[in-house]
């Protein structure tokens, strides 16, 4: 089996984090989300709870096949470190071939990751990147794979932003109606 996981926060998951799945989904059998608890990069935790941050990537992913969620770091306490959930991932899908897919907005933090150089190499890295100068540092790393051609000018921190402003005048464009909606009637973000 060819795994494709992609971790994060998904506070709140967006076109972004779909379109990425869609891509990705040609090149694998099976792509996992993999919502982190609390990355241990990140000073602040989640603004959405885990139920609801699960839920709403529930609601972004009901209509395509071959994707699941995985709840391994929601249930274990933070910080959620990559190379324990690797470890996690091998023992339950037993996979052939592993590729963590990330956005270029973590790239530049993989130097502080725990345990990365084993990271490198047990996995393959895959990064979309958000705008055309996000990765161009890393792009000579063997290890990392730049998807360049597709380019994800959304983000989390903006939506919540739009909505903490309520300038959300643009946010169909970033978010499926039915997560918009989920977030609206959860006043998540407001």
């Amino acid at each position: 089996m060819n795994l494709f996981f992609f971790g994060g926060s998904f506070d709140p998951p967006h076109f972004g984090h779909l379109k990425i799945a869609e891509y990705s989904l040609k090149m694998c059998d099976r792509f996992l989300f993999i919502p982190a608890r609390r990355s241990p990069h990140k000073i602040n935790a989640p603004i959405a709870s885990s139920k609801h941050r699960k839920r709403m990537l529930e609601i972004l992913l009901k209509d395509l096949s071959g994707v699941d969620i995985i709840d391994f770091e929601l249930k274990n306490n933070p910080p959620s470190y990559t190379w324990t959930t690797i470890q996690f991932l091998i023992q339950t899908f037993n996979p052939n071939k592993m590729t963590m897919v990330l956005g270029a907005d973590q790239l530049s933090q993989m130097d502080k990751w725990y345990k990365i150089e084993k990271i490198k190499q047990t996995v393959e890295i895959l990064c979309f990147e958000r705008n055309k100068q996000s990765t161009q540092s890393r792009m000579h790393e063997d290890s990392i794979k730049v998807i360049s051609d597709f380019v994800v000018p959304v983000s989390s921190s903006e939506i919540r932003q739009k909505f903490h402003k309520l300038s959300n005048t643009d946010l169909h464009q970033m978010l499926p109606e039915s997560v918009l909606n989920y977030i609206i009637e959860q006043k998540l973000y407001g």
